[in-house]
C-alpha cells in the first residue's frame, strides 16, 4: 500500500481498500485479492519506503536474503538487496469490477453505448453538450472525457500536450502451480535502481510481468497506432 511513485497516494489507496470492502458486501463477491507485495530493492530504497509505512501505520515485514528464500522460496534475493513484505498488498479482478459497476449504473438508470468513436463534441446555443459518433447523435447537459489516448484530439483547445506512453506487458504461461493465487503467493516488485518491474503470480494459468518504468513515447494516438500496425 505504500504506493512506489509519491506517498500522497497513500491515503488515497487506504480509502480505496474501504470503499472496496463496502462494495463487496454490496455485491456479494470477491474483487480485491490481497495476497500480499513482496518488494525487492537495495537497503536505501526501502529505508525511504519504511518511513512511508510507519508514518501511515501499515504493516510490513523486513526481510534480508535468507530469511526471504525460507518465507518465500519462489524468489531469489541478491545478498546486497532486502526484501519488503506487505500482506495487505494485493490486486482487482478488473472484469469483474467493471461489469459490477455497469450492472449498477443500468440498475440506476443509465444507458450504456459501446463500441463507438466520438468523432465531434460541440456546446450548443442553449448549453446543452452535443456529441456525435460513428454511429449516433447525442445530447446531454454535461460531458466527462474518460478518452485517455485520445484526449489531445478530442480536447484540442486546452493544448494539454498529454504523453501518451506505451507500456508492454506480459502473460506467460505458467508451467506449474508453484508460483500462484492458489497457494497465497504475493504479487511482486524488483526495485532496480531507476527501472522497476511488477508481476502478479499464476491467476489462470498466466503470469503477469510488467516494467512499471520507461515506456515509448507518442505524441498522438495516430501515431501510436501506425508504429503498432
Amino acid at each position: 500500500m505504500a504506493y512506489y511513485d509519491n506517498p500522497s497516494y497513500i491515503p488515497l489507496l487506504q480509502s480505496a481498500y474501504r470503499n472496496w470492502k463496502q462494495l463487496e458486501k454490496k455485491a456479494n463477491k470477491k474483487f480485491l485479492i490481497e495476497n500480499g507485495i513482496l518488494e525487492i530493492a537495495f537497503a536505501t530504497a526501502i529505508k525511504t519506503k519504511i518511513n512511508f509505512l510507519k508514518k501511515y501505520h501499515i504493516p510490513f515485514e523486513l526481510l534480508n536474503s535468507k530469511e526471504m528464500s525460507i518465507q518465500f522460496p519462489d524468489f531469489f534475493l541478491p545478498k546486497d538487496m532486502m526484501g519488503l513484505f506487505q500482506p495487505q498488498g494485493g490486486f482487482l479482478y478488473i472484469d469483474q469490477c467493471i461489469q459490477f459497476f455497469i450492472d449498477e449504473s443500468i440498475a440506476l438508470g443509465a444507458q450504456i453505448f459501446s463500441q463507438e468513436k466520438v468523432k465531434t463534441w460541440n456546446i450548443e446555443t442553449n448549453g446543452k453538450v452535443l456529441v456525435k459518433t460513428d454511429k449516433d447523435i447525442y445530447q446531454s447537459k454535461y460531458l466527462i472525457f474518460t478518452s485517455s489516448a485520445w484526449t489531445n484530439e478530442l480536447l484540442p483547445e486546452l493544448n494539454l500536450n498529454l504523453e501518451i506512453l506505451q507500456k508492454k506487458l506480459v502473460w506467460s504461461s505458467a508451467c506449474s502451480n508453484y508460483y500462484s493465487i492458489k497457494k497465497n503467493s504475493p504479487c511482486f516488485a524488483y526495485h532496480l535502481g531507476h527501472d522497476l518491474f511488477y508481476g502478479f503470480p499464476n491467476i489462470n494459468g498466466f503470469i503477469k510481468v510488467s516494467r512499471h518504468t520507461g515506456g515509448s513515447i507518442f505524441p498522438s494516438s495516430k501515431m501510436m497506432k501506425k508504429k503498432l500496425l
